[in-house]
């Protein structure tokens, strides 16, 4: 997501760049701040970027954007984070830290804009999901920005279920998990975790742990998924044979694998980002006749501040039965998975 807001950045300054100079729309300088936070409930720390957007007169956008003192207010904004309820009383109110995102094991990807230092504002304390809260950024010059988001909560998962096994028997199996109010949006992905038995090149067996990840879907819409009352999502069952073929083609020295087990991650964004996302993918369109700036949240400034959620749902087994048709099935059956440890073959199939 940080590179979103990368993007947004960088067509500012190439819009304004590359104005006609019919239009004298630049004056010496021009400041305009940008925000970009995704508060999480179940870290342990939020962050949040504040950079400026920037327009010169006199210097180009591309000669402005390494320079790091370009990019932060100097002396720092001072950034708050508040909690409100229903009719805008405050709370509670946290100032967020500036710190130095390396100190924080936080990498920048390499680009157009200065990489070091690269400056984060944080908080350790605690959301409550029960309430929203306002980001209020005040610059040097005593300007306010604001934004206000939900918070999303953690949410029960009915399927899968650790206590219960996968089949793979059926055409589909079907995720469900309640719905919340502040979510838009959901992502899923899955990690198959098996030990891998292969012939070492001094012909011994050495047999080593391995994990492959799918992203099952993406941007998967709530109200649109809902039925009976729960968020539902059908994963085809050829479409995870394909899965594994596309990623487990390296055989020749594999003996067998055996399944450990899933480990899945539904990830829930707000609905300001699901809108964040619904304008960036509209504007993307073939037969669209101009880009237009993506959608922002902030008052007084640019960037985007939601929420989001990631439930973990972790070492769900498969049946008995799909043990053995992973390993039997033609359509999966080059891939050297181990039958159950129930078959008489085992780990071959009968």
């Amino acid at each position: 997501m940080q590179k979103k807001c990368l993007v947004l950045c960088s067509f500012l300054l190439f819009l304004f760049s590359s104005c006609s100079t019919d239009f004298d729309i630049a004056s010496d300088w021009k400041e305009i701040t940008v925000i970009y936070g995704l508060l999480n409930a179940g870290d342990t720390a939020q962050y949040v970027r504040v950079n400026k957007a920037f327009l010169s007169e006199n210097t180009s956008a591309l000669e402005i954007a390494p320079i790091a003192d370009s990019l932060y207010h100097n002396p720092p904004a001072q950034v708050q984070l508040k909690r409100i309820d229903a009719s805008n009383n405050v709370l509670q109110t946290l100032t967020m830290q500036r710190v130095n995102a390396a100190a924080e094991g936080i990498v920048k990807d390499n680009g157009l804009f200065a990489t070091s230092p690269y400056y984060l504002y944080k908080t350790n304390a605690p959301l409550n999901p029960d309430f929203k809260y306002r980001i209020e950024v005040t610059t040097p010059e005593n300007k306010v920005i604001t934004a206000e988001t939900d918070v999303i909560a953690n949410f029960d998962a009915i399927r899968p279920d650790p206590e219960f096994d996968i089949s793979l028997l059926s055409e589909n199996y079907t995720f469900r998990w309640s719905p919340s109010d502040e979510v838009g949006i959901y992502d899923m992905d899955m990690y198959v975790r098996f030990d891998e038995q292969r012939i070492a090149p001094s012909g011994s067996i050495v047999t080593e742990p391995r994990t492959i990840k799918w992203n099952v879907f993406s941007n998967l819409n709530r109200e649109t998924s809902i039925e009976t009352g729960k968020v539902n999502y059908d994963l085809n069952i050829d479409a995870f044979f394909a899965f594994l073929n596309q990623n487990l083609s390296d055989v020749d020295s594999v003996e067998y694998r055996y399944f450990k087990g899933f480990d899945f991650f539904i990830h829930a964004g707000s609905n300001e980002l699901k809108t964040y996302n619904d304008v960036s993918f509209a504007q993307f369109g073939v037969t669209a006749s101009q880009i237009l700036l993506e959608y922002t949240n902030i008052n007084g400034g640019l960037g985007l501040f939601a929420s989001r959620y990631s439930k973990q749902i972790l070492n769900v087994k498969l049946s008995n039965q799909s043990l053995d048709l992973l390993a039997c099935d033609p359509r999966t059956k080059a891939l050297k998975f181990a039958s159950s440890p129930g078959n008489p073959a085992f780990p071959d199939c009968n």
